[in-house]
């Protein structure tokens, strides 16, 4: 083409929004960017801003004709038009990059890439802090909220919603405030923190008479009828739900509709017992949720129904419906019950509570149909399922950085563990029992040590980089710990802390992705072998003894040289314990009432070591 057929960068730009603002149908605007690109390409007119704006139209355009699912070109010329605007060239807009990199966060969120989708929500953050652009940062904030959610991982949500209340205030966004407290009440709620739960679902209805969203008023009632569930302020809860549903209803958001009613039935299920209405409102999940074509959701709504048969003592049928919900997370078909997917085909999977929560069921169901009808192929099916769910917790493990997070999961998957003691019990497995109890040791305790050790495999700066910042972190921490919530500063002080949070745990991502070897340090998790320990107890003539406890049973898993032994005690000694380590706190006790404490101490010997025969 003669340069005087080729455009001038004015006309270039004139052409690019006349498309951007046509009515025209998507396809055709495709056709007509596309065209616009190839006569920047055939005149090679300079990749300037105007160039990476016609590269995110493409990249939007396909995205949109392929009904919402990034496609791989969709993404490179998104990328390719973020790049170009952050190059520090002066005919590029790294204002316009934070629109490509909020839509590249959306892409990968959309594909399931949630570590992807996160990393682009930052960069959003991070370029829209530079030029000013609160509304994209503060709706990227907004996804990471929804995104930790989705993930389980409550602490960082409630952190997240915490940094994005106090800006959406700064700016006067009443719509976001809203929204905030509205996600960070259900954060809370999850955690078990009913009475602050309920106070951000308060402070979001009172927005009401500014917003007037009929989702989010609907959100702040259902969270109001959760916490009068767990109450046991049942009318209250029945009025409150009926409320919210009736508002998510003017809002023919099937998909949210879904969830609704997937926590109504939670309700009836949990807290009334009432498994009849639980049921019925799983059936409206199912149809809502097929509206929405929302697998997840369905999902959800076979494994509660599950648990409803769990419940009922009807085994089998739990089983089944377990498997029916792993069928509809995962895509594959219904296998029979005695299957279990491998690891490698569950990473991709983003509900993570769900699908865990799925295994929970699926062992906790396996195990019981063994004492019932002693059939040896329900108990090497709960030993397949107690290991692949370690495998699941360690991976969430890796991927959550906050401790109040893993803590959380921790305690709610210790009942993996001690399903998985039962079932190496019944089949002698001690190799295995011993597996299990090293790895239902404080997780926490073993990221810090593992943490420390892996310091050695940094550069020396970077290690100390990172020391400087987690020090100027715990003594930020120990200063708001001492400010009395009702103190003016506060709340400053809470949001200064999550945000120097915020600061080390990005410097902290950046390491692991700079540096493998420190991340695969970091998170070792190699647990050794029975027969490398009874090799270490033969050298030095001793014996190892592993306890494990929770409410309703101990195991001690008793390790000598040449043998090992799982003790079952099934009376609950949680409770002497701690009595009696109350009273080896408190002196006075012991000397007022030795003859009691010598007799607790006595018997606790005779509980929890004389079975046991252990040579001296």
């Amino acid at each position: 083409m003669a340069r005087g057929q080729c455009p001038t960068r004015a006309a270039l730009w004139d052409s690019l929004i006349a498309i951007e603002n046509s009515s025209r149908p998507v396809t055709i605007r495709l056709q007509q960017v596309n065209t616009l690109k190839g006569i920047s390409d055939r005149c090679h007119l300079p990749k300037d801003s105007i160039y990476a704006r016609l590269l995110h139209r493409i990249g939007l355009y396909e995205y949109t004709l392929n009904n919402g699912i990034p496609t791989t070109d969709a993404i490179g010329n998104t990328l390719e038009a973020a790049g170009i605007n952050t190059s520090g060239r002066k005919d590029c807009s790294p204002g316009f990059a934070v629109i490509s990199y909020s839509n590249l966060g959306h892409y990968y969120e959309d594909l399931g890439a949630y570590s992807k989708a996160l990393a682009y929500y930052d960069t959003t953050i991070n370029y829209a802090q530079k030029t000013g652009n609160m509304d994209k940062l503060l709706r990227a904030r907004i996804s990471k909220v929804l995104l930790f959610v989705l993930t389980g991982d409550y602490q960082q949500s409630i952190d997240e919603s915490t940094i994005g209340l106090a800006l959406a205030r700064d700016i006067g966004s009443v719509e976001l405030v809203q929204r905030f407290l509205n996600q960070r009440a259900l954060s809370l709620l999850y955690q078990g923190r009913s009475q602050l739960s309920l106070t951000d679902a308060d402070s979001a209805l009172s927005y009401d008479s500014k917003v007037h969203d009929d989702f989010e008023l609907a959100t702040a009632y259902k969270t109001k009828a959760l916490v009068s569930g767990f109450r046991g302020e049942f009318s209250t809860a029945d009025v409150l739900f009926e409320k919210a549903i009736r508002l998510r209803m003017r809002t023919a958001n099937y998909e949210q509709i879904a969830n609704d009613y997937i926590d109504l039935g939670n309700y009836y299920q949990d807290n009334l017992q009432d498994y009849a209405r639980a049921g019925e409102a799983y059936s409206r999940t199912m149809y809502y949720a097929g509206r929405a074509g929302n697998r997840t959701i369905l999902s959800k709504a076979y494994t509660n129904l599950g648990v409803i048969n769990f419940r009922r003592g009807h085994y089998a049928e739990a089983l089944q419906q377990n498997e029916r919900a792993l069928a509809g997370l995962t895509g594959r078909k219904s296998v029979s019950v005695f299957s279990n997917p491998d690891l490698a085909s569950l990473r991709p999977i983003l509900s993570r509570d769900l699908l865990l929560m799925i295994f929970v069921n699926k062992l906790d169901a396996s195990i019981h149909l063994y004492r019932q009808n002693n059939n040896r192929a329900y108990l090497e099916l709960s030993i397949r399922t107690a290991l692949l769910a370690d495998s699941l917790i360690t991976m969430l493990r890796h991927e959550q950085i906050g401790e109040q997070s893993k803590l959380y999961w921790r305690n709610k998957t210790r009942e993996i563990f001690a399903n998985g003691l039962d079932a190496c019990y019944f089949s002698g497995n001690t190799a295995l029992a011993f597996l299990f109890m090293e790895k239902s040791r404080a997780v926490i305790l073993n990221d810090k040590l593992n943490e420390l050790g892996a310091l050695a495999q940094l550069p020396m700066q970077e290690a100390l980089i990172q020391r400087q910042l987690e020090v100027d972190l715990t003594s930020l921490q120990q200063t708001a710990s001492s400010i009395s919530a009702d103190s003016p500063s506060y709340a400053s002080q809470q949001l200064r802390l999550l945000r120097d949070r915020e600061k080390f745990e990005r410097y902290v991502r950046s390491l692991e992705n700079k540096y493998p070897v420190y991340y695969q340090y970091k998170y070792a998790d190699s647990v050794p072998s029975l027969s490398a320990l009874q090799t270490y107890l033969a050298e030095n003539l001793t014996t190892f003894l592993h306890f494990f406890t929770t409410d309703t049973v101990t195991y001690i898993l008793c390790i000598e040289a040449s043998a090992a032994r799982l003790v079952r005690l099934p009376e609950k000694v949680v409770d002497r314990v701690r009595h009696f380590l109350g009273q080896c706190a408190d002196e006075q006790r012991q000397n007022t009432g030795y003859t009691a404490f010598a007799a607790e101490s006595h018997h606790l010997y005779e509980l929890l070591f004389q079975p046991l025969s252990v040579r001296p």
